[in-house]
């Protein structure tokens, strides 16, 4: 049974109490309803004091953008029957619902459709506190991207230069031009899991985190428990390539050092890897300071990863450039070309990598190490599997 709106705000509240971290909700915090109080979710928002609740009753409401900036507790009455619809808006900031407050926030039970575009840049959820300590709690939502795969810059989450703990759990994102999630420049804590998501309607990496600039990111970063199907759009070659969850240290694209050194990717399932695409990549793109673009100790650990008939160029985990001391241990990698490959990245490879007790299954190379890869302890209490005996010659033992 779905529980009605007051039941939801309860039970809310009394998780976030119990994590001591709603504050703002207390007993007496206001309850403000829509359409009952007010016609529009923004007007009720606006209305609002910090720490108040707002509670959408199901319906389609027409908004071109919903901005949160104080703390909150916006829900609707589920994701299936309480819509937002942006209506392919111009806007003059991202977001179809944009999030700064510099407190907590709360935001569960919607649907995000139609979101317009700022800059030719279409996103569904937008997220930056300037506040270190508050926490964004985002889940049980539905985000559908333009279904367009000629854009390029059509994002389902987008959460850009903040300080907030952001949390984005059991939420939903499909059809989007470009990245589910994509997280830049992100300097507290993220929590993206237990999530349905895919890579687009074009092939992007359904969650890409990347950080530049000389800025250090020494928070968590967790992707846990996600399932993501990496076998959308396409076709599948190396333009539509695309990966299921990425950390890009040091990118290129926005110049500078930058590092990651907290970084937990664990059982994630992700699903029909195609021909040159990828279940998980840590990438390094400093190629010059390779030291100031580490990934340091990330741990990749009981993930489920599986291809289509081991296509060529499909790889499960990937380690690109300098990164240091991963621990890759107790994945199930199975119907892939590569298994885990270690590469080189101009010149600069992974080095002291833990590759261990890990599952192959009808995989051409189980594991792949480039030269210059240095300390690696591999292939220490694998199983190598195989459905059928066609494919034993392929399995390279230890």
């Amino acid at each position: 049974m779905k529980m009605n709106e007051d039941r939801k705000a309860f039970a809310l509240a009394g998780l976030l109490a119990a994590c001591a971290l709603a504050a703002p909700w207390a007993a007496g915090a206001a309850k403000i309803r829509v359409p009952a109080n007010y016609p529009t979710i923004q007007a009720a928002v606006t209305a609002a004091a910090p720490g108040d609740i707002v509670l959408v009753s199901a319906g389609t409401y027409r908004e071109p953008q919903i901005v949160i900036d104080k703390p909150l507790m916006v829900l609707g009455a589920d994701a299936d029957v309480t819509i937002i619809d942006g209506g392919s808006a111009s806007l003059s900031a991202e977001g179809l619902v944009r999030i700064t407050a510099g407190g907590n926030v709360v935001l569960s039970g919607f649907t995000l459709q139609n979101a317009g575009a700022s800059g030719g840049v279409t996103v569904g959820l937008f997220a930056s506190s300037p506040v270190a300590g508050s926490r964004y709690t985002i889940t049980d939502n539905k985000i559908i991207g333009s279904r367009d795969p000629n854009n390029a810059q059509d994002y389902g989450v987008y959460a850009y230069g903040g300080l907030e703990n952001f949390v984005f759990e059991e939420n939903a994102v499909t059809g989007t031009g470009a990245n589910a999630v994509l997280i830049e420049l992100h300097a507290g804590p993220t929590d993206i899991s237990d999530n349905t998501l895919d890579v687009g309607v074009y092939g992007a990496d359904a969650i890409f985190t990347m950080t530049y600039g000389g800025l250090d990111v020494t928070t968590v970063q967790r992707r846990n428990n996600n399932v993501i199907n990496v076998g959308t759009g396409g076709p599948f070659d190396a333009v539509h390539r695309a990966t299921g969850i990425t950390f890009a240290s040091a990118f290129s694209g926005g110049g500078g050092d930058g590092k990651f050194t907290s970084v937990q990717i664990m059982r994630n399932t992700i699903y029909n890897v195609e021909a040159q695409r990828r279940g998980i990549s840590l990438w390094n793109d400093d190629t010059a300071n390779p030291p100031g673009g580490d990934i340091v100790s990330p741990q990749v650990v009981g993930n489920v990863i599986r291809g289509v008939d081991d296509d060529p160029g499909s790889a499960g985990i990937q380690l690109l450039g300098l990164v240091s001391d991963a621990k890759v241990i107790n994945n199930h990698l199975a119907d892939l070309d590569v298994g885990i490959h270690l590469r080189d990245w101009f010149g600069f490879a992974p080095r002291d990598t833990k590759v261990i007790a890990n599952r192959f299954q009808d995989v051409g190379t189980p594991v792949s190490i480039d030269p210059g890869t240095e300390g690696t302890k591999e292939h220490e209490h694998h199983q190598l599997a195989v459905d059928t005996q066609q494919h034993a010659d392929r399995l390279i033992a230890p």
